[in-house]
């Protein structure tokens, strides 16, 4: 496998790919258009909604005594050959509309080229041919105050010339249910965050997740599933910094399960959300 880098920590992770002479920008830029671009960009954005909305909360112990957590999650989604593919349509000036199956962002890595009878030339870019998209996502966590966990997740590098600068913000909120109710054996929690992820000027993506959770602990284990809704969406600006395009995600179910073992001050999670996707989070983090 060989990884095709874009940026240090957020990595997209190319199994058999043939393009690692060309950048994102190479490809994705002829779909910067409302024709084809949500389609083309869709199993990026569903990858980033899963990944963004893991790992979150890993040193909750409902104790209600301050605690900091600082730590990283290495998150990987893996994206299904159905998502490869997305029916494409030609534009003008090419004449007759044509539709082909054709690649996605993370399809084949071969051009799709038509030739119509007059001698008009279209061609859908290929893709990276990537089954997984791999994350790394620093984090701290405040806990202990009012039954309340916060989550703060920040990063900003540079990247090269053509891609820019890349930017991650992201904060969730943690509420744990249970003394409204008098639970002693389990917490029952409510959640949300918002994450917004910058790549340059030509993408700016918002990602948002409401879900409910409840967790049981064993002594230094804790165990805790979770239901609920994410969305996320990508907008996509040309040179002048104009929003061209938006491509939306699609997969809103937020189910998972995890569990967080505690060794000292030594923490560390393991967490799988399934919707459309199939995503595996695990976690290392620091607790005092």
């Amino acid at each position: 496998m060989k990884l095709l880098s874009l940026l240090l920590l957020f990595a997209l992770l190319n199994s058999v790919s043939k393009a690692q002479d060309n950048s994102i920008l190479d490809f994705g830029e002829a779909y910067f258009n409302d024709t084809n671009g949500p389609e083309y960009f869709k199993p990026l954005v569903n990858g980033l909604n899963n990944s963004l909305h893991s790992g979150l909360f890993p040193s909750s112990d409902f104790s209600n005594k301050f605690h900091f957590y600082i730590g990283v999650n290495a998150n990987i989604s893996f994206i299904k050959e159905k998502d490869w593919y997305f029916e494409g349509v030609t534009e003008l000036p090419y004449e007759p509309e044509t539709k082909r199956e054709v690649a996605t962002v993370f399809g084949p890595n071969s051009a799709e080229v038509l030739q119509s009878s007059n001698g008009e030339v279209y061609v859908f870019p290929g893709g990276f041919e990537m089954d997984k998209l791999l994350l790394g996502i620093p984090q701290i966590s405040i806990g202990g105050f009012a039954n309340t966990n916060v989550t703060f997740r920040f990063m900003a590098t540079s990247l090269d010339k053509e891609l820019n600068d890349l930017s991650l913000f992201g904060v969730g909120v943690q509420h744990n249910l249970s003394p409204y109710f008098g639970f002693e054996n389990f917490a029952l929690n409510i959640e949300g965050s918002y994450h917004k992820f910058k790549m340059g000027d030509w993408m700016s993506s918002d990602f948002i997740m409401v879900r409910s959770s409840i967790a049981k602990s064993f002594n230094i284990f804790r165990a805790y599933g979770f239901l609920g809704y994410q969305n996320g969406q990508a907008e996509l600006m040309n040179e002048s910094k104009q929003v061209v395009t938006t491509s939306k995600a699609d997969n809103f179910l937020l189910f998972g399960i995890g569990g967080a073992l505690e060794l000292a001050f030594i923490n560390l999670n393991l967490e799988c959300i399934v919707n459309s996707y199939i995503s595996l989070n695990a976690g290392l983090g620091l607790k005092f």
